[in-house]
């Protein structure tokens, strides 16, 4: 929003036209105090959560923080570990609340079936590579982490999350994070975020004061027009790919990698056009291979021939000694003949 980042080489091209800025930090980690509902069980440094507290909505970790107004708000979750409990597994594990195993032993054989039928299920959902969804929640606003645990096969090994929990003009008070499923669930720890939003009005109508304007695209080409009153960097917000050339009032210009992932362009000042053309990278040097190979095969195949022709020729004289053994043997059958 402040700005734009630049690889090395390219910083160094525009710090000659460009002045270097400082970006504005200015978010805050909150105080807060953890109050696990009374449907999570605190066992050392992990969250339990049973089936009856993720099915009636109690597994619910109460985040006690005031949130300042103004302010967009972010749960930061590092070194998340989860393990997600069956019912199966509620009804074998002594340490359970409300299913001990004696509660099992006095099941019927049915519904032993019924559960253990239910717990593959589920697990197999799990090794098709379902998520554990956990649910953060301010007021009227919500998002959720989607937590795959070790082993999953979708599963990336992330295990640091950001929740966004929105912006409000007024103060709140107050996070909730909800376990959906049971299980156990360590957290290496949370943090508040608060992102004050009084500049982001400011920042927004810089972005979109100098703009590409009467846009056209064409077959891998786009074009436009932009005036500037002093030299800035057009910030493109197509990905940064060696195919893509640019020119600026039709001459070439160095389109550089910004922000990591997208296009930029340094513009001077005053009136320019800007054309953009993407062509696959490689393909003029795969087209060459691909017509030297073929010129290289026609010639093999017609020297192949050749050899060939002369070795059949070759094989024949063999045979019939020449033209003139051919005679030869021609007198010599008329001769048998007579």
């Amino acid at each position: 929003m402040q700005g734009a980042v630049l690889q090395d080489e390219d910083a160094v091209v525009a710090a000659g036209t460009m002045d270097e800025i400082s970006p504005i930090f200015d978010s805050r980690e909150l105080a807060f105090k953890v109050e696990p509902s009374d449907g999570i069980d605190e066992v050392g440094d992990v969250y339990v959560a049973d089936k009856t507290s993720t099915a009636n909505g109690s597994a619910i970790i109460h985040i006690d923080v005031d949130i300042p107004p103004a302010c967009e708000a972010y749960v930061l979750v590092e070194g998340i570990e989860a393990h997600e409990s069956t019912r199966l597994d509620q009804y074998l594990d002594d340490n359970a609340n409300n299913a001990p195993r004696s509660v099992w032993d006095d099941l019927s054989t049915l519904e032993k079936s019924r559960i253990v039928l239910a717990d593959r299920d589920r697990r197999s959902g799990i090794e098709k590579g379902l998520a554990l969804p956990i649910k953060v929640s301010c007021a009227d606003k919500t998002d959720t982490i989607s937590y795959r645990p070790e082993g999953n096969p979708w599963g990336t090994g992330q295990t640091v999350f950001m929740a966004n929990v929105g912006y409000s003009e007024s103060a709140r008070s107050g996070i909730d994070i909800t376990f959906k499923e049971a299980g156990d669930y360590h957290f290496d720890g949370i943090k508040v975020i608060a992102q004050p939003m009084e500049h982001y009005g400011k920042w927004v109508d810089g972005l979109s004061e100098y703009t590409l304007q009467d846009v056209e695209f064409g077959v891998n080409e786009i074009s436009g027009s932009i005036e500037t009153d002093e030299a800035r960097l057009l910030l493109l917000s197509m990905p940064y790919s060696t195919g893509w050339s640019a020119t600026i009032d039709g001459e070439p210009a160095k389109l550089m990698r910004a922000n990591g992932m997208f296009s930029g362009l340094l513009i001077e000042p005053g009136v320019h056009q800007i054309e953009l053309h993407y062509g696959t990278p490689g393909l003029k040097y795969g087209l060459a291979a691909t017509a030297a190979g073929l010129i290289i095969l026609i010639v093999i195949a017609f020297l192949m021939r050749g050899k060939r022709k002369r070795a059949r020729k070759a094989d024949d004289d063999t045979l019939t000694g020449g033209k003139d053994g051919f005679i030869d043997l021609a007198k010599h059958r008329d001769t048998n003949e007579a």
